[in-house]
């Protein structure tokens, strides 16, 4: 069977457009997720500044939560609730024990699975010298100048990529 040379040509030229489609779209994901990581960087730097601080972006659904950057003046934990940063609604998860300073990429695992387009809350707690937390009067939560809670929000969506991670320094 021999094929002539507009076919070949031809056959070429759409691969030649396949290819280049394919590194195009390569390059944009790239740039966009070096973007996120960048801004992500820049959001905990910028939280370093505070006496207490923590951070987190936004996660793929799944049973366990990663807190990007927490700062404590104090020891403590980090706490995952269900829903927004006015109503704690439903403790989900609890970090180990921290100690007092700078923490990176803290693991929390969930009683329930995060589920895609909800919010949750990752909050300070201080720990009342025992090293176990305990909700209420014991381990309390951590308030910034402005007596607010330390805190911070995120939503759970399936279109994030897990692959992506900030470089934090």
């Amino acid at each position: 069977m021999q094929y002539s040379i507009k076919y070949i040509l031809g056959v070429i030229a759409i691969l030649g457009v396949v290819i280049l489609g394919i590194v195009f779209i390569v390059l944009n994901t790239s740039d966009s997720a070096s973007s996120h990581a960048r801004a992500v960087a820049r959001a905990v730097n910028e939280a370093r500044d505070n006496a207490n601080a923590i951070f987190t972006d936004t996660q793929i659904p799944h049973g366990v939560a990663t807190i990007d950057y927490a700062k404590l003046q104090e020891p403590g934990f980090v706490v995952i609730y269900a829903g927004d940063d006015t109503n704690f609604l439903t403790l989900l998860g609890v970090s180990s024990f921290l100690s007092a300073g700078e923490h990176y990429d803290i693991l929390i695992t969930m009683n329930e699975k995060l589920q895609n387009g909800n919010q949750y809350n990752a909050v300070l707690f201080k720990d009342n010298s025992d090293e176990a937390f305990r909700e209420g009067a014991l381990d309390t939560i951590v308030m910034n100048e402005d007596n607010a809670p330390v805190q911070s929000l995120f939503t759970i969506s399936s279109n994030v990529d897990p692959g992506i991670k900030a470089k934090i320094k």
